[in-house]
């Protein structure tokens, strides 16, 4: 008996420590070592053609030009999309953004993340993970990042799954 609770604790605790995932810095979700937000999203009663034309909408209302952004366009079950985000005045931040649908669930893959810096005094793009506040591990600038993308996700997944119903 003793064997079997002890065993029991021991799977307990490694299908706990394989379930974490991988953060910088404790904040930023990653894999493989790049900051990486991904998601399964489940939408009841909706087909994978619904959550494709709301995904549309929401890349043409988002971005200036939607025919820019679109990198790939599989007809009803993936758009990948390369875009910029505005940071803060002097930072944008391009990304790749895979969304793909299926009936009942859509999953997003933001990846590629980039810190694009304009000043007066120089210009410097490298990937997010290189970013001075992701080095040093600067925790009030990394929960404020997170919380801007976290912000663009959600207010992705609201039009994707139809939040803002046009039934007038």
């Amino acid at each position: 008996m003793k064997r079997f609770v002890v065993l029991f604790v021991l799977t307990l605790i490694s299908i706990k420590m394989f379930s974490q995932g991988e953060f910088i810095c404790d904040i930023l979700p990653a894999k493989d070592g790049r900051v990486f937000y991904s998601e399964v999203i489940k939408t009841e009663d909706m087909s994978a053609s619904e959550l494709y034309s709301n995904a549309k909408k929401w890349v043409s209302t988002t971005f200036r030009s939607a025919k820019s952004v679109i990198q790939s366009d599989v007809d009803g079950s993936i758009i990948v999309i390369k875009g910029r985000l505005s940071y803060i005045t002097s930072a944008d931040t391009p990304f790749t953004l895979t969304i793909q649908f299926k009936d009942g669930r859509f999953k997003y893959e933001l990846t590629d993340l980039m810190m694009d810096i304009n000043t007066s005094v120089f210009s410097k793009t490298y990937p997010i993970e290189e970013a001075p506040f992701v080095k040093d591990c600067i925790e009030k600038n990394l929960n404020k990042y997170n919380d801007f993308i976290y912000d663009f996700i959600d207010g992705m997944i609201a039009e994707i799954e139809g939040a803002e119903d046009d039934d007038w």
